[in-house]
């Protein structure tokens, strides 16, 4: 199994989303049973897991089994630390790598480097879905989604320049004036700050051919930007650390394609599958990762599967994401919990606040603490204005600052907890 998931599986990646249902369903079934029966083996977290449901691994032998199996957090994983890793793949072998931490603590996960080479070909093969071909010039704003691995450039898999976010926004022109990127993919918010400065400065001298984002819910407003600076819309990418690229947009903006052969996704509300058109969590089982495996794992966001087929052709199943992760509502006094992308949308539109976060002080008190950019006191009124409408009964300030801080890949977190309940409960935490 481990040779079917090897070169041969590299050399499909490319046609794979013209395979017929049946070829492609009976490799994700053969990869799944050897998953968890290797995760029972090998992992002492999945080991003892599947133990304490009485689970035999050997009784999965495909997707249709899945649900038998017990489901997994953040938490868990966290918890378990290198017992959830492989034991028979030496220290030597492993590269660790860890998310954002801008929804929750970071979690370190560990790959193999052919865990990460199958997780690079499928983002690379979404780009050329695009239009992306490997010998193109790329630039990413911050995103961790794309190749960073010196040995695949050396193998000419990548020619990619990466912009740290944490720079100044100027700065960021002068690299996509040097590099000339015939592809650009970035995180929605740095896509964002790019565009008011591109806009400033004056046009573009050079479009790139595919633009494209990830790592965020890219909101309904960068669409119109985009249009003004690049003559595009953006389309949006899906992925996460825990399991690479796990869905992508096509050309006809509706919805986001599965990738089959990569990830099994489930959405659940109560831990039961939803019908189409009602929202649930994302659950996904990844069948990249062996050093690690994730399987039945909560991410944290929302989505809904999309019904019909696509007028695209390609028959792999859509979802649509919303309201971004389930951690990302704020809960106020009179027992409202507000998703923050419903506050964001109206901040989003401003051409004045080039980055921002909604901080919650206490249960009727929200601060919007933001990084000004140009005349801002008009549109700030407005703003605040709107904020008051949206929220009745509840304070809201507006906070400027210098730079809001960044997660280590240069992510701002849309939402802070300060109330004084909040701040007490992470003392005891860490007390004990």
């Amino acid at each position: 199994m481990k040779g079917d998931w090897g070169l041969p599986y590299l050399a499909g990646v490319p046609f794979r989303h013209r395979a017929s249902r049946a070829r492609l369903g009976a490799l994700r079934d053969r990869r799944v049973g050897w998953l968890v029966r290797h995760a029972a083996k090998h992992i002492p977290f999945y080991k003892e897991l599947l133990q304490q449901h009485n689970v035999n691994p050997r009784s999965i032998g495909g997707f249709q089994d899945l649900e038998r199996l017990p489901l997994v957090t953040r938490r868990m994983l966290r918890e378990a630390g290198e017992r959830a890793w492989a034991t028979d793949v030496p220290h030597s072998r492993r590269t660790l790598a860890s998310t954002s931490g801008s929804t929750d603590k970071p979690l370190t996960l560990a790959f193999s480097f052919e865990d990460r080479l199958r997780k690079h070909a499928i983002s690379l093969h979404c780009m050329s879905l695009y239009g992306w071909r490997p010998w193109h010039r790329g630039m990413a704003l911050g995103s961790q989604a794309l190749p960073r691995d010196h040995r695949l450039q050396r193998l000419g898999f990548s020619r990619w320049h990466w912009v740290d976010p944490t720079r100044p926004v100027s700065e960021w022109l002068e690299d996509y004036d040097r590099v000339r990127p015939q592809a650009l993919h970035a995180y929605p918010s740095a896509l964002r700050e790019f565009c008011f400065q591109a806009r400033e400065r004056g046009p573009l001298q050079w479009l790139p051919r595919v633009l494209s984002v990830g790592g965020e819910l890219c909101p309904e407003e960068l669409a119109p930007l985009t249009h003004d600076v690049f003559g595009v819309a953006p389309l949006s990418m899906y992925g996460a650390v825990e399991g690479g690229r796990l869905a992508f947009e096509c050309r006809e903006h509706a919805g986001l394609h599965v990738r089959l052969d990569g990830v099994h996704v489930e959405i659940l509300a109560g831990g039961q599958s939803v019908e189409a058109g009602q929202p649930g969590s994302v659950y996904i089982t990844s069948l990249i990762n062996t050093v690690m495996p994730i399987i039945r794992y909560e991410l944290g966001d929302l989505a809904t599967w999309v019904p019909g087929e696509c007028r695209c052709g390609l028959w792999w199943p859509r979802i649509v994401l919303h309201q971004g992760r389930s951690s990302d509502v704020v809960s106020l006094s009179g027992s409202r919990h507000v998703p923050i992308t419903n506050l964001a949308t109206i901040v989003g539109k401003s051409r004045a606040i080039r980055q921002f976060q909604f901080v919650r002080r206490a249960d009727n008190h929200l601060v919007l603490r933001y990084e000004p950019q140009g005349d801002t006191a008009e549109s700030l009124e407005q703003i605040h204005h709107q904020l008051r409408d949206a929220l009745p009964g509840i304070t809201v300030e507006l906070e400027m600052t210098g730079q809001l801080p960044r997660t280590r890949s240069g992510k701002v977190s849309r939402l802070i907890d300060e109330s004084e309940s909040n701040l007490r409960g992470a003392a005891k935490k860490e007390a004990s």
